[in-house]
């Protein structure tokens, strides 16, 4: 599967993989939060859309993550997404809670009854979706943006609620994922919530991807061989050919010859590889290399 382009921003990635009845919830962001369950919360395996499992929200079973500058998305762009079952629409659901409705909170909850989502920030409701029918038991993919000032909430792929809100998200509260000030519990199974802080990641409507979230960045990666074929150890340079940037270097592994860099660019880069100390060989240049 290839790499996240925006993986270095990600502030939380919650695949929900797991046993049946597990009880283990690994952050998957490129800085692992502790993630503490409540209520006896689980990954089960009847429903899921990828991994063989997801986790099941349900009445008093929600997540916990300790606050960290990851969570200070102030007045920035991000992106909240989920795969989402909804196991009944009854009452308020909560999907993300920090701070709840106080000021430079950050809260998304589903409205009384009927499974449609409501984004408040600092309190206000900036965005809230209408419209359309939702369904429980039925697969939804949620994109919650802010690009801007502009908050949007896309269901599988579709804006269907827009608004505006330059207020800083500043809470230092704790997130919570499945509970909202204590109720207001969230019903459903998950596969996947993702938190990206910086990045909006979506300007315009699009089509779900079917697969799970990447887990990594995208890489430029490859294999060197030395003047009679075999694995090397040379020296990697990375540049991208928009700027003529130093992206990376990295030393070929001289058993394997395998290598990787990662980048936060998606064009063209320019590949140096340079040959060890006495060896009669020219650096290879490779062009308008493509990350994956």
């Amino acid at each position: 599967m290839a790499g996240d382009l925006y993986y270095p921003n990600v502030s939380l990635l919650l695949p929900g993989n797991g046993a049946d009845g597990g009880t283990t919830f690994t952050d998957f962001s490129p800085t692992p939060k502790t993630v503490t369950r409540y209520g006896g919360i689980t990954t089960e395996t009847e429903q899921f859309l990828f991994g063989g499992s997801s986790i099941l929200f349900d009445t008093s079973k929600y997540l916990g993550v300790p606050y960290g500058s990851d969570f200070a998305l102030g007045t920035g762009d991000f992106a909240l997404e989920a795969r989402l079952r909804h196991t009944t629409l009854s009452g308020y659901q909560t999907l993300y809670d920090q701070g709840y409705v106080a000021s430079g909170a950050l809260l998304v909850q589903s409205g009384n009854g009927n499974g449609k989502w409501i984004v408040y920030i600092g309190g206000v409701a900036v965005a809230t979706e209408s419209g359309g029918t939702v369904a429980a038991n039925q697969w939804y993919d949620i994109t919650i943006t802010r690009v801007g000032t502009a908050v949007t909430i896309r269901r599988n792929g579709v804006t269907v609620a827009t608004g505006t809100s330059s207020a800083s998200i500043t809470s230092t509260a704790n997130v919570f994922l499945g509970i909202g000030s204590g109720s207001n519990f969230l019903r459903a199974y998950s596969n996947d919530i993702r938190l990206t802080k910086g990045v909006a990641r979506r300007t315009a409507d699009f089509t779900p991807s079917s697969l799970p979230f990447p887990t990594s960045a995208v890489a430029l990666s490859g294999y060197v061989e030395d003047a009679t074929g075999a694995p090397a150890a040379r020296v990697i340079r990375a540049l991208r050919e928009d700027t003529g940037a130093l992206v990376g270097s990295v030393t070929s592994n001289g058993t394997t010859g395998l290598y990787s860099i990662s980048t936060t660019y998606g064009g063209a880069h320019t590949l140096n590889a340079y040959p060890a100390a006495g060896e009669n060989l020219p650096a290879l240049t490779l062009r308008g290399v493509i990350p994956v």
